[in-house]
Formats: structure tokens, C-alpha cells, sequence
């Protein structure tokens, strides 16, 4: 970090890349005077999924730069919706609600996310299946545990296109 308090997102290295999708985070950790907010960049190629997850700590704001997507968001009793951005637009995540963006368009879209704490925290779904036997999958999911053995076991923040 420079004296004058600038911080060179885009010459962060990609925390997460997947077939050309990434993430670039500067929180408190990369950017000490960034104490009570993290900033992130998702760049998602076309067909590309950031995978199911949530952040337990922080609420999620998203602008989209250029290009757009689906954000899908998942809340308890059976709440979710799905909403399409464009550039210019902005997505709202609450702090512990799962959620997706997927890139259904044939452009590569850039997207500005910022979190309201300053540590940078996600659970991807991939991770929680993986930390619990099949058997504690299939009974809160209510499904077969034959299908549950099935289901992704790999830490992956994006799933390719």
C-alpha cells in the first residue's frame, strides 16, 4: 500500500481460478487501512458458475462492470430468487444468505463486490458436503444416501463453463 492509501486491486494475484474465472481480494489482511470493508473482483467466463456459498460475517454488495449475469440467492424457509444484471446495476446479498452468479451470457463479465467487514469469509456448498458424512447429507436433505455419496466433494469456487 502506498502512503497516499492506494491499493492495486487488479495487481492482486487471482485467489481462486477456474477455466479463466477468478477472484481478486483485497481485505484487511492485503490492504490494512481497508479495516471495516473487503473489495473483491469476480470475473466469470461465459457459461461459468462462482459456486454456492455464503459469507458468514459480511452482507455483499455487487456493480457490475461490464457484461452481465444471474444471482441467484437462497434464504431459509424456501425463500430464493434470481435476478438478471447488466452493467451499471447493483445485487444485494444479506450477511449468511447462500448465493450464485452464473454467467449465461456470451461475454466474460467483471464485477465489483464489496463486504461490510474488513476479514474476508466465504463457505462454499462444495466444502459443507464435503465436511459431513453421507449420512448427515442425506437426512438433512432428505435424499437417498446413495445420492448423496454423488454430490461434489472439492473445494472449487467456480465451476467451469
Amino acid at each position: 500500500m502506498a502512503a497516499d492509501g492506494v491499493f492495486d486491486l487488479g495487481g492482486q494475484p487471482e485467489q481462486s481460478r477456474e477455466d479463466g474465472s477468478w477472484l481478486k481480494i483485497a481485505s484487511a489482511q492485503e490492504f490494512p487501512a481497508s479495516f471495516n470493508m473487503t473489495g473483491a473482483i469476480v470475473h466469470l467466463e461465459p457459461g461459468a458458475l462462482r459456486t454456492m456459498h455464503w459469507h458468514p460475517n459480511a452482507a455483499e454488495w455487487q456493480y457490475v462492470l461490464n457484461g452481465s449475469y444471474d444471482l441467484s440467492v437462497f434464504a431459509s424457509e424456501g425463500q430464493a430468487s434470481v435476478s438478471r444484471l447488466k452493467r451499471g446495476d447493483v445485487g444485494y446479498v444479506p450477511r449468511g444468505y447462500g448465493h450464485a452468479l452464473m454467467n449465461t451470457s456470451s461475454g466474460a463479465p467483471d464485477v465489483l463486490v464489496v463486504f461490510d467487514s474488513g476479514s474476508y469469509e466465504a463457505i462454499n456448498l462444495n466444502d459443507w458436503l464435503a465436511a459431513n458424512p453421507d449420512s448427515v447429507v442425506a437426512n438433512n436433505f432428505e435424499i437417498p444416501r446413495s445420492l448423496a455419496q454423488q454430490l461434489p466433494k472439492r473445494n472449487a469456487d467456480f465451476a467451469p463453463n
